[in-house]
């Protein structure tokens, strides 16, 4: 990973995602650039329609590029290793220009901030980082408001035996284990106790073994009927710390219908954890 995108909203919550990137950055000898999207505002009343003009528009821009430029300092003066970030700021809707504009700069990362649980917090989620965790080609890690980078020496990977279609879909979570010489653990949650011997073998020699070769993995299925609830005891059954959770939200899968059922975004903000989201 040698370009990362860190979007921010200048909250709080956004600006503890910049300091996490920062250092995951410096540790992968990456890039790390920061977007700001904001929406142009419009006044409506019952006899007009008030749209900014170009040069209101231009104002608003550079007063936005003010903040990042204070933005930039503040992160180099938290970690003086971090050189040349790189800020831009654009009008539009968060989720549609943070997807357009990742890809067009070919990133390899976005990073995110997540909010608390609750209301406010669901309806972030459900408006612009659900949407980038479901439909961005580019993975997107999570942050929440507290975590801090201590490297991945414990990695879970928490997995749906649906075989990949793209042969180079877990190179992200490969690569991370390689450079930070983390231990992947594959977890596979099932409600059939009867097919658990069955379901690991297959799991290992069959769905994930020739990605993930080379790399230090265990494999473990659990019976649960319910995923973040067998997330939950399977990490408080291990001796280490869980250090990411990462996931593939695939079309029709368990994991795209997290975060677009609302009563299901928990998983999110569930563990205090970073959420790695990649894709197939």
């Amino acid at each position: 990973m040698k370009k990362i995108l860190i979007p921010t909203d200048f909250s709080e919550t956004s600006k503890n995602a910049l300091k996490y990137g920062a250092d995951l950055a410096v540790a992968l000898g990456a890039q790390i650039d920061i977007l700001h999207v904001f929406q142009i505002p419009v006044s409506v009343s019952d006899s007009y329609v008030y749209i900014p003009d170009q040069e209101e528009i231009d104002g608003i821009t550079k007063a936005h590029l003010a903040e990042l430029e204070l933005i930039i300092k503040e992160i180099q003066q938290y970690n003086p290793q971090v050189k040349n970030i790189q800020a831009a700021c654009v009008s539009g809707i968060p989720f549609e220009e943070i997807k357009e504009y990742s890809k067009k700069q070919s990133y390899d990362l976005i990073i995110m901030g997540l909010q608390g649980l609750g209301f406010v917090a669901r309806h972030i989620l459900g408006s612009t980082t659900a949407k980038l965790f479901t439909k961005s080609e580019i993975p997107v890690l999570g942050i929440h408001k507290h975590n801090e980078f201590k490297g991945f020496k414990h990695i879970l990977f928490s997995y749906d035996m649906i075989p990949f279609e793209n042969n180079h879909a877990l190179k992200p979570l490969v690569d991370l284990s390689h450079f930070f010489h983390s231990h992947i653990h594959v977890l596979n949650i099932t409600d059939k106790a009867e097919e658990l011997t069955q379901m690991n073998e297959m799991l290992e020699a069959k769905y994930l073994k020739p990605s993930l070769v080379n790399s230090n993995t265990s494999y473990h299925t659990i019976t649960n009927s319910d995923l973040i609830s067998g997330i939950e005891k399977f990490i408080k059954t291990q001796t280490h710390e869980i250090d990411l959770l990462t996931i593939f939200p695939r079309k029709h899968n368990i994991f795209s219908q997290l975060f677009i059922n609302s009563a299901s975004k928990d998983l999110a903000f569930h563990f205090d954890l970073p959420l790695l989201v990649n894709h197939d």
